[in-house]
């Protein structure tokens, strides 16, 4: 998963760029152009070095968030309804399986695989917001979201672990032991992290105090 990170820091440099060379609101019409080319790479198997094809198709997505970040105001006045529709349109593209898959370049009708990955966006978003109503949870989630990285780097190990029997025969349960071991192998890794880190901090407190001696 951390290709994708470095798509979407070129994504953001690709914006930045757009945004400083040309002026006026006229600069969607650039963002939507790239998604074309960038599916229409992915698509014919044209894939381009550190996935840049895939970049093309952030790059939309990106400017999707700017969108939705400005027209917050009216987003939140229509929000049930928005959730809802989104919700039932995600559901449905999913079971018809019409949904955007950017490591295998699967971009199943285009523009409807970019709105149902928009939909499914929004509901997940609104969900999450509702979840912050307990701080458990959100604890919780906090500390899930502040080690991402971490489990972007390791969440695909789990593949090789399982048997591919399980894959084929009992799906559903290989996604609750995917979950379960990439949350073990997480916290193992975070505790290392931790132990390390503090025995460096605690090894550079004692060198300074020897230094201000």
């Amino acid at each position: 998963m951390l290709w994708f990170m470095v798509s979407m820091f070129c994504g953001f440099q690709i914006i930045n760029g757009i945004g400083l060379l040309f002026h006026g609101e006229y600069r969607g019409y650039l963002y939507a152009s790239l998604v074309f080319i960038g599916m229409y790479l992915g698509m014919t198997q044209k894939w381009l070095p550190l996935n840049f094809d895939v970049t093309l198709v952030c790059v939309f997505f990106l400017y999707l968030g700017m969108l939705w970040k400005k027209h917050q105001d009216f987003l939140e006045k229509y929000c049930w309804f928005i959730f809802a529709a989104g919700s039932v349109f995600w559901s449905f593209c999913i079971q018809n399986q019409w949904y955007i898959e950017l490591a295998a370049r699967r971009y199943p009708l285009l523009w409807v695989g970019v709105v149902e990955a928009v939909a499914g966006t929004f509901a997940v978003a609104a969900v999450s917001r509702a979840l912050e109503g307990n701080a458990a949870v959100c604890r919780f989630l906090s500390f899930i979201g502040r080690n991402t990285m971490i489990i972007y780097g390791i969440h695909y190990l789990d593949r090789y672990l399982l048997p591919n029997r399980i894959y084929d025969a009992h799906w559903k349960i290989a996604c609750v032991y995917r979950i379960l071991m990439v949350l073990g192998i997480f916290l193992i890794v975070y505790l290392l992290k931790e132990m390390i880190f503090k025995k460096v901090i605690r090894k550079i407190k004692v060198r300074w105090c020897r230094d201000e001696k």
